[in-house]
């Protein structure tokens, strides 16, 4: 344990830091998802956790920078445009939603996103 944190979730919290840290979006989401993996199994292994309101409060956290380095895609790449969408619309989706709600510029940006990606999508 590291500042009071099992090894799980602290190595989750680092994986996510790692994946803000990432220019190439790729690796940006396999470290991100792999992230999620680790908390999500951590939860579910140990839903009566007090650590629980801390990996819930990182992931909201990283799932707001995660959609503020959206704009940083220049090369329309489908496997990441499903990456994201996968990302967003299932394995954070509550926290993409809240982040939506509270930053309605991650919103336009989520949109803009979806944008770039239309003519190459359809």
């Amino acid at each position: 344990m590291q500042n009071g944190h099992p090894h799980d979730v602290i190595e989750g919290r680092r994986l996510l830091e790692n994946a803000i840290e990432q220019t190439d979006h790729g690796k940006r989401t396999m470290y991100f998802e792999e992230a999620l993996n680790i908390l999500d199994s951590y939860i579910s292994d140990y839903p009566e956790t007090p650590h629980k309101t801390f990996i819930e409060t990182i992931k909201l956290t990283y799932t707001k920078k995660l959609l503020e380095g959206l704009s940083s895609i220049r090369e329309p790449d489908i496997d990441i445009f499903f990456r994201y969408f996968e990302i967003f619309g299932r394995k954070v989706a509550k926290e993409f939603k809240a982040n939506c709600e509270k930053f309605p510029n991650l919103k336009e940006e989520y949109n803009s996103y979806l944008d770039f990606f239309k003519g190459f999508i359809v």
